[in-house]
């Protein structure tokens, strides 16, 4: 489980300017044609953020350390609890990932959202909705100004979808190569 969050968080550092980039250039297209970003590409983007390369990147961090955490711990809790209960079904094993997903959508999604938003926002506080300090920020304000408790939970559906395609893949790929050494080793 460990493992899954170290090597998810050294990732999402490296990856934290293409992310950041992405997700301006999907927003720009909201924002007023006098505050865009109008990057040129990734080569432009990045020159253009220049030290700025890595705004965001301790959510960012935050949330792929989560997302590989909550789908391993919990599938693998689901995975045998299920096991000892049913014993070795067919949706034993797609069930465990189903309500594993669940698991992750659920505690990584404001963390997503929160990204976002702070990926999101103009160096110029004028032009910013909400300016935020930091995480807690982000939730507090999204709860008082969405007047929702759920606001970082927009998008739920969708992203539950995307988590539950990613861990069936991820967990179906490695179960598989796994599966294969044992038998190679003759462990199976």
């Amino acid at each position: 489980m460990w493992i899954a969050g170290l090597s998810g968080g050294i990732a999402a550092y490296v990856t934290t300017p293409f992310t950041l980039i992405s997700i301006r250039q999907i927003c720009d297209s909201q924002t007023r044609p006098e505050w865009r970003r109008n990057y040129e590409g990734v080569s432009g983007a990045l020159n253009k953020l220049g030290d700025k390369k890595f705004t965001g990147s301790f959510v960012n961090v935050l949330r792929h350390v989560l997302i590989n955490i909550t789908l391993t711990a919990p599938f693998d809790f689901f995975q045998e609890s299920l096991y000892l209960r049913f014993g070795d079904y067919g949706f034993v094993h797609p069930l465990a990932i189903f309500l594993a997903a669940g698991v992750s959508s659920l505690i990584t999604l404001p963390i997503d959202n929160a990204r976002t938003r702070i990926m999101n926002a103009h160096s110029d506080p004028s032009r910013n909705r909400l300016n935020y300090k930091g995480l807690i920020d982000i939730f507090s304000k999204s709860i008082q100004h969405e007047k929702s408790r759920f606001a970082l939970l927009a998008g739920f559906y969708s992203y539950f979808g995307s988590t539950l395609i990613y861990a069936y893949l991820t967990v179906g790929i490695t179960s598989g190569i796994t599966d294969a050494l044992k038998r190679n080793a003759g462990l199976k």
